[in-house]
């Protein structure tokens, strides 16, 4: 039977700055259920997507996962066996995550190789991926550098090459950074199809709050490493209770000449 929960507690990230410790995230636990969505919000910032690297065993040098456990269902899991596997992985600004001298078919070759997968065909693996995402001509797309393409289809190129290991979970970072407004329609139109389709897990992480209303089930408020709220996401809306809940929404609704009740 699938795995329905990833939990994720007791995250603690430091870094060393001007010889002193500083504390990133503090004791951030979460917990990722199938077939919803859980939006990480906060102001840049927070800790939102360093903690996202943490989590993934991926951070930057000089920055230190001091605690944290993860656990799939009832079983304890390493960080870094959840990587691929178990969780794909989008990031923000989809133009700087592939290397602009390799093809879209290096790009998805190096990540069968770094998941262990392997395909009887790659090529049949990879233009049905691309065609599960919504990229036409998906054949075509093969023999593409990233420079031939626009940021929404490297996005969903990413999307695609996240999903070849068949992951139950998606971390999703900032994934509508810099598209234009159609273009983050479309993408958040995907990531919901995924939720309904595949009954995929899905962290949401992101600033924006309009895609939180759109696509979030649940609400996880980040404020200088810690969670500050975390409710549903019609009761944030309606009833925010911390004070940087109440800014995020309060900035969302004066976009459309509202206010926080």
């Amino acid at each position: 039977m699938p795995v329905s929960t990833l939990t994720l507690s007791d995250l603690r990230i430091t870094t060393h700055q001007g010889g002193k410790l500083r504390t990133l995230v503090d004791g951030l636990s979460l917990s990722v259920q199938a077939g919803r969505v859980l939006a990480l919000v906060g102001a840049s910032g927070s800790g939102k997507s360093i903690s996202c690297a943490g989590w993934l065993d991926v951070l930057p040098s000089g920055v230190k996962r001091e605690m944290g456990q993860a656990r799939l269902g009832d079983k304890a899991i390493s960080f870094a066996a959840l990587r691929g596997r178990v969780v794909g992985s989008i990031m923000q600004n989809p133009r700087s995550a592939f290397n602009p001298v390799m093809t879209m078919r290096a790009h998805a070759r190096e990540t069968l190789k770094a998941l262990g997968v392997e395909y009887a065909s790659l090529d049949d693996a990879v233009i049905a991926a691309f065609a599960d995402v919504g990229l036409d001509d998906p054949a075509g797309m093969l023999g593409l550098h990233p420079f031939e393409l626009s940021g929404g289809m490297l996005q969903r190129v990413m999307i695609a090459l996240a999903l070849l290991g068949n992951p139950p979970f998606l971390f999703a970072d900032e994934p509508t950074t810099d598209l234009d407004l159609v273009v983050q329609k479309h993408i958040l139109d995907l990531l919901e199809t995924l939720v309904t389709r595949r009954n995929m897990g899905i962290l949401l992480v992101t600033h924006d709050m309009g895609g939180v209303a759109r696509l979030a089930d649940d609400v996880a408020v980040m404020d200088q490493g810690r969670i500050v709220e975390m409710a549903p996401v019609a009761q944030i809306f309606a009833a925010p209770e911390h004070v940087i809940t109440r800014n995020l929404v309060a900035a969302h609704l004066s976009l459309y000449g509202q206010e926080v009740a």
